[in-house]
Parts: C-alpha cells; sequence; structure tokens
C-alpha cells in the first residue's frame, strides 16, 4: 500500500494540561480520559482523537495528542473537570503545541506542587 499523502493526514495539536490538588491524586491520566470520553461523547471524542502521550504523576501533569479542529472543544471539556476519585481538583491547561518536543517548555520544573507548597509555608 502507498502510504498517505501529507495533505491526506489528520493536523494534530499536544495539549500540556496540570491537575491542582490539596493531595496527591492517583489515576489522574485515566481520570482525565474517562471524562473527556464522557464530555465529549461517541462521535466527538472519535473525531477528537485523543491520545495519552506521558502524564507525570509526581507534578501531576500530562499530555494529550488531539486533532487539530478540536483542540478547542478538549480544554473545554477538560475545564469541566472537578474531583478524581473523591479529590477535589482543579485542571489547568498549560499549553498547547503542534510540536511534541516543544510541550517541554510548557511542563513545570523537576519539583512537585506538595514540596513547592511545603516551602511556601515554612
Amino acid at each position: 500500500m502507498k502510504p498517505l499523502l501529507p495533505t491526506l493526514k489528520e493536523k494534530k495539536r499536544y495539549v500540556v494540561y496540570e491537575l491542582l490538588s490539596e493531595q496527591p491524586v492517583d489515576g489522574g491520566e485515566r481520570a482525565v480520559l474517562g471524562h473527556l470520553q464522557a464530555m465529549l461523547g461517541l462521535f466527538d471524542g472519535a473525531k477528537a482523537g485523543i491520545l495519552p502521550v506521558k502524564y507525570d504523576a509526581t507534578t501531576q501533569t500530562g499530555v494529550l495528542r488531539v486533532s487539530n479542529a478540536a483542540a478547542d472543544k478538549v480544554k473545554a471539556a477538560l475545564l469541566l473537570l472537578t474531583s478524581v476519585d473523591g479529590i477535589k481538583v482543579i485542571p489547568r491547561v498549560r499549553g498547547v503545541s503542534g510540536i511534541l518536543k516543544k510541550t517541554e517548555r510548557f511542563l513545570p520544573q523537576q519539583r512537585t506542587r506538595m514540596e513547592k507548597q511545603a516551602a511556601a509555608r515554612s
């Protein structure tokens, strides 16, 4: 088979998000994907082409690959997430990029959120 022409390929965007919470959240990536599927529905979820790229549990940040046309819908649906396993969370979209390597500028530094809060209280 011949490969697809570049004009026929789906354009993609990478959405970097962060889950802000008072306690660490277990299974944050799984909860985000389930929430997006529930909010967008079967057809819009398929058109969005949501794929998890990476997730860091210590900083609670993740990267999702979505289609170009659905990036705004995914950001809006992500902001409607309120809790994960009974823990209240505030999702924050840190940025959107067309290149995976450039998403690193949106990722937080190596210090975890808990360390920053402990340093602020001291």
